[in-house]
């Protein structure tokens, strides 16, 4: 499979390889629970989860803004927001390394994701990241889907980033 070169892609890849640069991220989260549904498995994520599965976290797009697509009359703008979903399957909030520390460390390790983010271009040389902002956190014990059907703690961590194209690059 040919390696994708659109801009959302090259995103969502450049977060997790950003992200695998963090030691603190990776000696906390197991490769094998890095859900990532981009590559070669259609089927990335676990039918069954046991203790060895988690922390696991999920890198989902769940959002996109066009409110304003067309900035001026050569450029256009708009926004995605990725969302790390942290299932825990631990109904304690600080041991092993689980919710407040997976959080933790999450947000830690994107403090400086913006300036990775900044360096990627498209369609050549043309840089086109804005913005990148992690946003609130929400948290609780009922996302039956992130722990599937395990009980405990689970989170979501919004990254939102902001695209800019020159229009004339966008158009066929």
């Amino acid at each position: 499979m040919a390696k994708s070169t659109d801009p959302l892609t090259l995103v969502y890849d450049e977060v997790w390889a950003y992200l695998e640069t963090k030691s603190a991220f990776t000696t906390l989260v197991r490769a094998s629970n890095r859900i990532k549904f981009s590559g070669g498995s259609r089927t990335p994520q676990k039918d069954k989860v046991s203790t060895f599965d988690l922390p696991e976290i999920r890198l989902i797009p769940v959002a996109m803004s066009f409110e304003d697509i067309r900035n001026s009359s050569s450029t256009s703008f708009f926004t995605q927001t990725l969302e790390f979903s942290i299932a825990t399957g631990d109904q304690r909030l600080t041991e092993n390394d689980m919710i407040f520390e997976t959080q933790f460390t999450l947000i830690r390790c994107l403090v400086d994701v913006n300036a990775a983010l900044k360096l990627l271009t498209w369609p050549t040389t043309q840089r086109f990241i804005g913005n990148v902002q992690v946003q609130g956190s929400q948290i609780g014990t009922s996302e039956a889907d992130l722990n599937r059907g395990i009980k405990g703690w689970s989170s979501l961590v919004q990254l939102e980033i902001e695209y800019y194209f020159q229009t004339s690059d966008l158009a066929f």
